[in-house]
């Protein structure tokens, strides 16, 4: 038996004998959310003044983060537009760097730097059960523009 076999061996057996040791420490432990899970829940593609009324922590943690986005070009996930849906969201700092959705087309799928043309695009969207719209820049080659 090579020391790989034995190994396995000793790992279904203790899994035989004992169970799964990782379901049991989720099982003894509460659920714990990280700071990443409260900007999900809290965040906005848009913060408007009575959204900034909001006082709790997560709120303001999800504006803080908000604040850090480069909101003046956005870019688009293309993927689904046979369906007519399109997604757009804001740039972070490494793609600012890389030029993604200002110097390259901003559909996340396309890589092309030449012939870029700037929208203005009207967004309308559902958040937080409300319908809100948005007037965006997004700045693609020809070819995602006839999209």
């Amino acid at each position: 038996m090579t020391a790989y076999e034995r190994h396995q061996r000793f790992l279904e057996d203790f899994v035989y004998f004992y169970g799964d040791k990782d379901e049991y420490l989720r099982s003894q432990q509460p659920e714990r959310r990280n700071d990443f899970d409260v900007i999900r829940e809290e965040h906005r593609f848009i913060w408007e003044p009575q959204d900034r009324a909001l006082q709790t922590w997560q709120a303001n943690l999800a504006k803080r983060y908000h604040d850090k986005l480069f909101k003046e070009y956005c870019l688009a996930d293309m993927s689904r537009y046979r369906e007519g849906l399109l997604g757009l969201r804001w740039r972070v700092e490494s793609e600012v760097f890389e030029g993604k959705g200002q110097f390259v087309c901003g559909n996340l799928q396309c890589v092309r730097r030449e012939a870029l043309e700037t929208w203005r695009v009207p967004f309308s969207y559902k958040e937080r059960g409300e319908q809100r719209r948005a007037l965006v820049k997004l700045r693609v080659c020809h070819k995602c523009a006839k999209r």
